[in-house]
């Protein structure tokens, strides 16, 4: 699942925002909302911010400085040529052509400015998508990595 860089990068964190971000009506696209949607109503720790940001995760900047993490975890589905629901850490992305990005804002602009500001770790939970056409729900392969995500995470921050 590609977690034990997740483990390693997480292990020394003081306050974390979890930043689950992707296009609910694009099928699979909303993995990351649905993964922190799942863990938001499983933990109650200060020390975790949790934000369903959906396409525009510049619009909670001044929530999320305001709360100045040391570390910023972003969950989003990517095409990662891996079979479907295959996760990924990785602790940067490529700048990506507004064109082909499902965000209002390309998320290494949002993550340039946050390094700006703070003094913060930034990474990226990805998602394999199965399925990004226009509708609800995820697909059954996407939907089986949801649960042992939100496992894993709260694994972590015990």
């Amino acid at each position: 699942m590609g977690l034990q860089k997740l483990r390693a990068w997480i292990q020394d964190f003081t306050k974390l925002a979890l930043i689950g971000v992707g296009n609910p009506l694009r099928h699979d696209d909303q993995v990351g909302l649905e993964i922190v949607h799942q863990f938001k109503d499983r933990v109650q720790d200060s020390r975790v911010l949790v934000i369903e940001s959906e396409s525009v995760p510049e619009n909670y900047l001044d929530t999320i400085v305001t709360f100045t993490p040391s570390h910023i975890l972003i969950l989003d589905a990517a095409l990662l040529n891996r079979p479907s629901g295959t996760t990924q850490f990785v602790e940067s992305i490529p700048e990506i052509p507004p064109s082909i990005s499902t965000h209002t804002l390309p998320l290494y602009l949002f993550t340039s400015y946050l390094q700006r500001v703070l003094d913060t770790h930034i990474g990226f939970l990805l998602i394999q998508p199965n399925d990004l056409t226009f509708g609800e729900g995820l697909s059954p392969e996407v939907q089986e990595t949801v649960p042992l995500v939100v496992a894993t995470l709260l694994n972590l921050l015990e």
